[in-house]
């Protein structure tokens, strides 16, 4: 299965800002595309157990920080913690397929349309914590 990048709009002359939907197509607010290497099993439960192991070692595109977020809400200051990076469900199984692992991308599909049956899963956003990631250098 393909899985094309979430819908993001570049700010001319950010440096590599975008403006990016947040829980809707409706509602942007400004990130940045930042690769990050998974280095450990996730700790997020509600992933399914095969899907955190087969992202060990996967480079996943991560678009906000807790700083960006409590620019959209100040609600996230208790849900995210410090020094994660958020990113779109919907990259995390583009990942797991680019990185060959479509096994892991299906029981990860699967387990979001499951989990959230009426709402657009590919923008459900998950939670890389600080320790289960890092940002590869050029």
């Amino acid at each position: 299965m393909e899985y094309k990048r979430t819908g993001t709009l570049k700010v001319h002359g950010s440096g590599g800002s975008v403006m990016a939907p947040l829980a809707s197509f409706i509602q942007f607010y400004e990130g940045r595309w930042v690769h990050v290497r998974i280095t450990q099993v996730l700790r997020d439960e509600d992933i399914p157990l095969p899907v955190r192991e087969a992202l060990v070692d996967v480079i996943v595109e991560t678009i906000f920080t807790k700083s960006q977020m409590l620019k959209a809400s100040e609600r996230f200051e208790e849900l995210i913690p410090n020094g994660a990076r958020l990113t779109y469900a919907n990259e995390v199984a583009r990942a797991l397929a680019d990185a060959g692992k479509n096994d892991a991308a299906e029981i990860f599909v699967s387990a979001m349309e499951e989990r959230f049956p009426r709402e657009d899963w590919k923008l459900v956003m998950l939670i890389f914590e600080e320790g289960e990631y890092e940002i590869p250098t050029p």
